[in-house]
């Protein structure tokens, strides 16, 4: 795993290739911070954490989930309190991922949220 500078406030970890799970992931070292997609295990999320905290010394506000598969969410769990971002078709598919919560619990929290969001 290697972290690769892309603009001035983007940054992209890059993980080795041939693996079952591949996803790269990035950072915008802006604002609070923003993780895109979270790596496939929690090994993997800890090794892109610690390359993030060079160019970034808090854990980022806002996490984006650039579709459900598990080699892109299944570090999410490692970034607590972080305002997660994920398609709307996203709970179902994360049912199995979520350790027992279930999906109308979890489509209901989003439902609240895009409403809150779109409130204002």
């Amino acid at each position: 795993m290697e972290m690769k500078q892309v603009s001035d406030n983007c940054f992209a970890v890059l993980i080795e290739k041939n693996r079952v799970c591949d996803a790269n992931s990035g950072l915008i070292n802006r604002g609070g911070g923003v993780v895109i997609d979270t790596q496939s295990d929690l090994a993997h999320a800890r090794q892109m954490i610690e390359l993030f905290s060079k160019v970034w010394p808090a854990m980022p506000n806002c996490v984006i989930n650039t579709h459900e598969d598990g080699d892109h969410v299944w570090g999410n769990q490692l970034f607590e309190g972080a305002e997660i971002i994920a398609h709307g078709g996203g709970p179902y598919c994360l049912d199995s991922l979520m350790g027992g919560i279930s999906s109308e619990f979890i489509v209901k929290f989003f439902m609240k949220h895009q409403a809150a969001s779109a409130n204002g």
